[in-house]
């Protein structure tokens, strides 16, 4: 027989209390003299040895209720078998504290019974056990050996997390750490979650069956969710005083339909759009949302909907650029002859310029965000080498190859052959590549394609990327990565004895997107915890000190993120500098260079939880030692919990045995007449 807590032992010493009272209160006899002896009859005999058995049956029943009581507090177990009982418990909790742990139960917030009942396991071990709390941060400190008041308090300042980790990662970093336990230890990996659906990964990973794993299951009330998904704009550019039409992803997972739930979208703090709409169970519904563009400037931009208990995802933040025009340049042979792009790119949003390849002035290059190649003749050598600089620094060129140059591979290994007639459609596009993305609402089973009468044979790279192509397979528009910048290679010039794609629907289109796909803009959004990099184009002005570091300033914090400049385009690790959804200025000494926007990862949006049906299904296929599920019940956590930690533990029956010996001592002083 063992202790838990042997301390509470001396707490025996309480047994002298009842025998000292028990002691001056043995009634002492003395003779009664009677003139009358009738009262005799009346009189009830009592033999003082009747008296004292009743005494010391009170006083038995009274010090083994306190020895009871005692044995209760102090914990007496006796270990299995299979156990050694001098190896000490090395306890590893992971604590669940994503979002979904927001949600309601019948006892409360998940996360906090979830804390509760880590406390109540923690309680049911010995003082010379240790403990490891773990959470979904991964945090160093988290991951030391504590001590039991040590690790509760580690328990009790557990708050929820926007980062999201799968079983399968939590289960590999106990296994890790499973090295820093002694060695003589029993290592106990124990897990208290809500084995949400979408994070608990358990058909496609086993457990080894030598390192079993405890886990404690805990069921919200209500599986239900709304959340607004993603965003996206219809047009890639937005400009002053311009319709804006933006497209809002709704997901609701509960079972009766909803209406007229209001959606609000405020840009820089005011309300610019309200909407309201409905939703059936299980639905992903788009929601569109119209408004006017303002003046030219950066815009924080924010959608809204009300929604409980879960309100993590009911706000998406967004940012973005109100520009006044997209600079291009086009490089011409003769600039006096007539070119069919300067009538494409007469419209306001761009800033359009015709140069000559004698005319051309090479510091001013780095001001236009799109370079067009118009079947130049001739390629000075400086040129190329400003162009490829140029495209290193993120920048976009736009090559319309003509059967007369040979000049080409001063831009790279673009893997041109020699010209060939040949009349030959196209027929394929890459639907899914930003330049065509959002051109068409789905894929036409039938479409005019443009026809090419001559053209240059490629044999492109691996690293290339078809946009465009021909009916007998060869390219007609490829993409070639340039560092942090594109050089996009039409096989054709814009002749018409070349083809009839500069008369061709596809052509303002292609190069519409061509100039919006060069400007460069940060993402209008950023996912916290899958987004680590941020690669920010034409950030840097070269001339600038380099010493002085970039940081970005939320609204309760200001941080240094780790950083570095490459090619002119600032990169930016944002995944420990950036805890908070919402919006972050990018500054720089006293100047500020624009907004970042962070979500929240939605993957926690779903609540819906594993079944026990579902889970017996699932772990099938897991070894018997790794089954151990138990409810989240007080009732049954703490005693199984406190059995598999030290064999069987008595203190249940102390305590019956306490309220026994009670019982005793009320039924003898009150039926036990004198």
């Amino acid at each position: 027989m063992k202790f838990a807590h042997p301390e509470f032992l001396y707490a025996l010493s309480a047994l002298a209390i009842p025998v000292l009272i028990h002691l001056f209160n043995f009634r002492r006899f003395k003779t009664v003299y009677f003139t009358n002896v009738r009262f005799l009859r009346e009189l009830q005999e009592q033999t003082k040895r009747q008296s004292q058995l009743k005494h010391y049956l009170v006083l038995l029943s009274r010090l083994l209720a306190i020895t009871f009581l005692v044995l209760a507090f102090a914990g007496p177990y006796r270990a299995d078998k299979d156990l050694d009982s001098g190896s000490v418990n090395f306890v590893s909790l992971y604590l669940d504290n994503s979002f979904s742990m927001d949600g309601q139960s019948s006892e409360g917030r998940l996360l906090d019974v979830a804390k509760q009942r880590a406390i109540e396991v923690v309680e049911s071990y010995g003082t010379a056990d240790r403990f490891q709390i773990l959470t979904n941060d991964f945090e160093g400190r988290h991951q030391r050996w504590l001590t039991q008041e040590s690790v509760i308090d580690e328990i009790e300042r557990v708050g929820l997390s926007e980062n999201v980790r799968s079983l399968e990662q939590v289960y590999r970093r106990q296994a890790d750490l499973r090295s820093q336990a002694a060695a003589d230890a029993r290592y106990q990996p124990l897990w208290l979650s809500d084995f949400q659906r979408n994070s608990s990964d358990l058909t496609t990973w086993q457990p080894d069956s030598a390192f079993p794993v405890r886990w404690v299951r805990f069921e919200p009330e209500l599986e239900q969710n709304l959340f607004i998904d993603s965003i996206s704009f219809d047009r890639p550019l937005r400009q002053p005083e311009q319709n804006e039409i933006l497209r809002v992803w709704i997901e609701y997972t509960g079972e009766d339909s909803r209406a007229d739930i209001p959606l609000r979208l405020l840009l820089n703090g005011q309300q610019k759009a309200l909407s309201t709409f409905s939703i059936a169970p299980g639905e992903r519904k788009e929601v569109v949302l119209n408004y006017l563009n303002g003046a030219a400037g950066n815009y924080r931009g924010e959608v809204q909907l009300e929604d409980y208990p879960i309100t993590f995802d009911d706000r998406f933040f967004f940012q973005y650029q109100v520009r006044e025009q997209v600079s291009v340049l086009e490089i011409h042979e003769d600039v006096y002859s007539a070119s069919p792009l300067a009538m494409l790119f007469e419209r306001m949003e761009f800033q359009y310029e015709r140069t000559s390849i004698q005319a051309i002035d090479y510091a001013r290059l780095g001001n236009f965000d799109l370079v067009i190649l118009n079947y130049p003749k001739q390629l000075p050598t400086g040129l190329a080498g400003e162009l490829n600089r140029f495209m290193e620094q993120g920048g976009s060129v736009a090559l319309f190859a003509g059967t007369e140059s040979n000049y080409l591979e001063l831009l790279g290994n673009l893997g041109l052959g020699n010209a060939l007639k040949d009349t030959v459609k196209l027929n394929k596009i890459e639907y899914r590549h930003p330049l065509f993305a959002d051109v068409f609402e789905a894929q036409p089973e039938r479409m005019d394609f443009p026809t090419v009468f001559e053209y240059r044979p490629a044999v492109i790279a691996p690293q290339a990327e078809i946009l465009m192509e021909m009916e007998n397979g060869l390219p007609f528009l490829y993409r070639l990565p340039k560092e942090n910048g594109s050089l996009f290679v039409f096989v054709t010039d814009l002749q018409n004895a070349s083809g009839n794609f500069p008369r061709h629907a596809l052509f303002p289109t292609t190069l519409y997107n061509l100039a919006y796909l060069s400007v460069p803009e940060p993402a209008p959004y950023y996912t916290l915890v899958r987004t680590d990099m941020i690669e920010l184009r034409g950030i840097v002005d070269p001339t600038e000190n380099s010493d002085i570091p970039f940081h970005l300033a939320g609204q309760e914090s200001n941080s240094i993120p780790g950083q570095r400049i490459q090619q002119g385009n600032l990169l930016l690790e944002t995944f420990e500098s950036v805890e908070d959804a919402g919006w972050y200025s990018l500054q720089r000494a006293d100047s500020t260079y624009g907004y970042l926007a962070f979500n929240y990862d939605r993957t926690e949006s779903d609540p819906t939880v594993w079944t026990d049906e579902e889970l017996d299904i699932a772990l099938a296929q897991w070894p018997d030692q790794a089954r151990n599920r138990y409810s989240g019940e007080r009732t049954q956590l703490a005693g199984v919990m406190q059995k598999d930690a030290v064999g069987h533990s008595y203190w249940k029956l102390c305590i019956l045995l306490t309220l026994l010996f009670v019982l005793v001592e009320v039924l003898l002083l009150k039926f036990w007449k004198r």
